[in-house]
């Protein structure tokens, strides 16, 4: 735990040192093991899952290291929240990720607000279907942590899960521009919105042409009038 408090007050005087105000650190700053997990193990476990996440690995690989981070700690609230997310979205386990992400709300007021926001935007988003909660959780949390990648990252999922590919690329590349190494992530879904918005394209120039098609065939067709 020692060590744990000399990372969080280190983290909180880099986030000075990058222009944040003193006013902001201290509204938000809570303590990292209090706000994360007590225990180093598990902290280490969920370090080596959420590098196995931004660098792309197999999504076997980081749930496993997330699973070994709650059973060093059965309260790691961020580590069930992320682990509910890879379940509903990479994994297609929608019963274990409404377990995991129940865990991760019931445990949200013993984390930080950063820690705290995102927890509710995937619960409310991928447990209770209340998108708007979840997106009002997600842009609460990328006002007050701008050089967070994840509020970006996870605000062009969700906005792409919503169809809106323009927002979605939007966000991912602001994700990427955060922070290029830990972009695996953004780039699937960037890529993802790309090829929808490219789709999109196809279909309506498909569907202009063969109106277009349509009235110059029937305009041909159309037996001439006799004027005479």
């Amino acid at each position: 735990e020692d060590v744990l408090k000399v990372l969080g007050e280190a983290t909180a005087n880099l986030r000075l040192k990058l222009g944040e105000s003193l006013s902001t650190v201290q509204k938000y700053d809570v303590p990292l093991a209090e706000a994360t997990t007590p225990s180093l193990e598990a902290l280490k476990a969920y370090s080596l899952g959420m590098r196995a996440l931004y660098e792309g690995k197999d999504a076997v690989m980081v749930g496993q290291n997330l699973k070994r981070a709650v059973e060093f700690d059965p309260n790691f609230a961020l580590a069930y929240s992320t682990l509910g997310t890879l379940y509903a979205t990479n994994l297609q386990e929608p019963g274990l990720a409404s377990e995991s992400l129940q865990k991760a709300f019931e445990r949200r007021n013993r984390v930080s607000e950063n820690e705290r926001l995102q927890i509710e935007a995937f619960y409310y988003t991928l447990v209770t279907g209340e998108i708007e909660k979840g997106i009002k959780s997600l842009r609460e949390w990328k006002q007050a942590y701008p050089r967070s990648i994840g509020p970006p990252l996870n605000l062009g999922f969700i906005t792409g899960y919503l169809g809106q590919y323009d927002t979605e690329a939007r966000e991912e590349l602001e994700a990427i521009h955060l922070s290029p190494s830990e972009s695996g992530p953004a780039y699937a879904n960037l890529i993802e919105a790309y090829l929808a918005l490219v789709g999109l394209c196809l279909f309506v120039a498909f569907s202009v042409c063969s109106r277009i098609y349509f009235l110059i065939t029937a305009w041909l067709t159309f037996p001439a009038v006799d004027t005479q």
